[in-house]
């Protein structure tokens, strides 16, 4: 069996495999656009893809730092919110850069970063909106598993937002259904063994009432010897 270091070591090579991946073919995508519309030397596509290929995997690399270590045990809205906040600092230190590379002016690289400000604050608006949706919906279902756990087998969930939520509270509700489906079979059975033993007392009970009295009146010797073996 793999020791759960190895698996997580596993995993991070597996992400860094696939998000080296992606970088490649984003910086090749990049590259070929601009061959095509800018149509520059040679060198400069080589250039551009050299440092397309380096930042974007300092960008990889702190976004699976981030997600590794900076976003566990941490508020959704947060781990939204930094990571809407990491990826605008990525487009701004590759803007930066490009700024440099181009010789832009300090008024259009002043520009650029005030219209990334601007889309900063609205990321972050729309991560704690969307962060303040899925967070209800989670709370919701703690507090169904709290009241499931101290015996409220009657709660129900209400589904609502994206289709994976939709589905975890659809499955909710139907364990729900089958844990007090079980819950009631318990119970009818439970009540039929206990009517079940009530009936044998029940029919036990005359017999051995009567086989009583015939040993107490044979030990008292109230019995004649005929009727003693009747009572034998």
């Amino acid at each position: 069996m793999i020791s759960l270091p190895v698996l997580n070591r596993f995993s991070w090579l597996k992400n860094l495999v696939v998000a080296a991946l992606v970088v490649l073919v984003a910086a090749g995508a990049a590259v070929g656009l601009a061959a095509v519309w800018l149509n520059p030397p040679a060198k400069e596509l080589a250039d551009l893809f050299s440092y397309l290929l380096l930042s974007g995997g300092i960008s990889v690399v702190l976004g699976l730092v981030w997600l590794a270590y900076g976003s566990h045990n941490v508020r959704l809205y947060v781990q939204l919110s930094a990571t809407y906040l990491i990826g605008v600092v990525i487009a701004l230190v590759n803007i930066t850069v490009t700024a440099g590379l181009m010789f832009l002016s300090a008024h259009d690289f002043s520009l650029l970063a005030l219209l990334l400000v601007f889309s900063a604050i609205l990321s972050v608006f729309f991560a704690l909106y969307i962060s303040r949706q899925l967070t209800q919906q989670v709370a919701q279902l703690v507090s169904g598993v709290q009241e499931l756990a101290e015996g409220k087998l009657q709660t129900r969930i209400k589904g609502g937002g994206p289709r994976e939520m939709l589905e975890l509270s659809e499955a909710f509700n139907r364990m729900a259904e089958q844990l007090q489906a079980s819950f009631k079979k318990q119970q009818d059975m439970e009540a039929a063994r206990q009517e079940l033993v009530a009936s044998i007392g029940h029919d036990l009970r005359t017999p051995l009432a009567s086989m009583q009295l015939m040993v107490e009146a044979i030990h008292d010797g109230v019995t004649d010897e005929g009727q003693t073996q009747i009572f034998l």
